[in-house]
């Protein structure tokens, strides 16, 4: 292949369909994000199983940080392990598939999952005006597009002694 068949080719693949910019360009991103994360859906516990020593060192962290018997809301909880990990009174995993929150709650169905993106406009829709978190986890921050549209969404969750 030449250089200027590669060009076309480049050209192609990131052509007017992929917009630039605005909110059809975040949309499109989300649409792309979520689909990578279904594709991966049921291999991630196997992904984690396989990095016992990596995960197992985390989970003690988030013990260590968060505590047990705590009110947690996780944002990209994947599998639902770090909610298994911190054991929650309260567990609440957040995930942007259909695929990801299956596979969570067949490895993890003592917990609750909702689908969205936690920086999205329709996040506060999925929680009771009065549900309230000790902690909230921002796992995967790599798929977040708005930041502080994250801040604004989560912010009525929180209570004074929340962490984040």
């Amino acid at each position: 292949m030449n250089d200027s068949s590669l060009y076309s080719v480049l050209s192609d693949a990131t052509s007017s369909s992929i917009p630039d910019w605005g909110m059809a360009a975040i949309d499109a991103r989300r649409k792309r994000s979520a689909e990578r994360v279904a594709a991966l859906a049921f291999r991630r516990q196997r992904w984690i199983e396989s990095n016992r020593y990596f995960y197992a060192s985390l989970a003690r962290l988030l013990r260590h940080l968060v505590g047990t018997g705590q009110r947690v809301l996780v944002l990209r909880s994947e599998t639902g392990e770090l909610l298994r990990a911190v054991q929650p009174s309260v567990g609440v995993g957040m995930e942007i598939s259909g695929q990801m929150i299956e596979a969570a709650r067949q490895t993890n169905p003592q917990f609750r999952y909702l689908e969205g993106f936690p920086d999205g406009a329709d996040f506060k829709t999925l929680f009771q005006a009065t549900e309230r978190f000790d902690h909230i986890i921002v796992n995967q921050v790599n798929d977040l597009v708005q930041v502080e549209a994250l801040l604004e969404n989560i912010s009525p969750l929180c209570e004074r002694h929340t962490r984040v």
